[in-house]
């Protein structure tokens, strides 16, 4: 398994999951602050934009977002976390606003612990691969990867 682009050197890539990201809250958050659905730069300047330390290496960041809604040169400031798990504790506290990605939080948004602040949603070219050499994998890294495939499928529907 591998996150990337699925382009590796003498290595076939099949995708499992692609990378989708969107504006993420507390609900509580969302309550006091209506004005967040849908959110607008104006909207965000007043709320921590939490992050992780590689977001502006990998994936969809705040500065991904605020350039899709229209801010040409976005700064973006708040407090950064060494990792996912600490920034969604915070977040789940009320303490800010996020980036998630669909995989990532799809349990939390089910459980009603974060909601989602915008329709829109942004997909890159990154995501989470069965990597293997030669043309295709082993019988038994097949499997796998058939069974990642369908539990993928069976949690969008």
């Amino acid at each position: 398994m591998r996150y990337g682009t699925g382009q590796w050197r003498r290595f076939a890539a099949e995708l499992l999951f692609g990378e989708e990201a969107f504006p993420i809250c507390a609900p509580a958050l969302l309550a006091a602050h209506p004005e967040l659905r849908e959110p607008t730069p104006e909207a965000l300047r007043g709320f921590p934009l939490l992050r992780v330390t590689t977001d502006d290496r990998s994936g969809i960041s705040w500065s991904h977002w605020l350039r899709s809604i229209g801010v040409a040169h976005p700064v973006v400031t708040g407090p950064v976390f060494a990792n996912c798990s600490l920034l969604l504790l915070e977040l789940v506290a009320g303490h800010g606003l996020a980036i998630g990605y669909s995989n990532l939080v799809d349990q939390l948004l089910a459980d009603g612990r974060v909601v989602r602040l915008a329709k829109q949603s942004l997909r890159s070219e990154f995501g989470l691969y069965a990597v293997y050499r030669g043309a295709s994998p082993s019988p038994a890294v097949g499997r796998i990867v058939e069974i990642l495939r369908l539990s993928a499928n069976t949690e969008t529907q």
